[in-house]
């Protein structure tokens, strides 16, 4: 069984980078004033950088990495939110887009 410790730390550590660093680096690509909400769909933890795929505005999907070492960030590919779940789930895309847009109302993935 995880350690709740662990767990509200780590989830602690990821707000503090989505705040510091993944919002801004996503108000630069898209137009600052479009940005409405942001969802991490996946985070893939790697030894030198991790690897987000956010929902953004519940239409578009961007991929990039940041590095652990000095926080810089590469763009990997900005996709529909339909290609992505096409590439992702197949002929299930249709309810997977639903259930990504629905995370994407929560008020917790609001822009502020």
């Amino acid at each position: 069984m995880r350690n709740k410790h662990i767990d509200q730390s780590y989830m602690e550590k990821f707000l503090r980078i989505q705040s510091e660093v993944i919002t801004p680096y996503l108000r630069q690509i898209m137009h600052p004033a479009e940005l409405k909400s942001i969802f991490c769909i996946y985070e893939m933890i790697e030894q030198c950088e991790n690897i987000y795929t956010y929902l953004v505005n519940g239409n578009t999907v961007v991929i990039f990495e940041i590095s652990r070492v000095d926080q810089s960030i590469t763009h990997d590919r900005t996709v529909s939110i339909r290609n992505y779940a096409q590439e992702s789930k197949g002929r299930q895309w249709h309810r997977y887009v639903r259930e990504l847009q629905a995370f994407s109302e929560r008020e917790d993935s609001q822009v502020k």
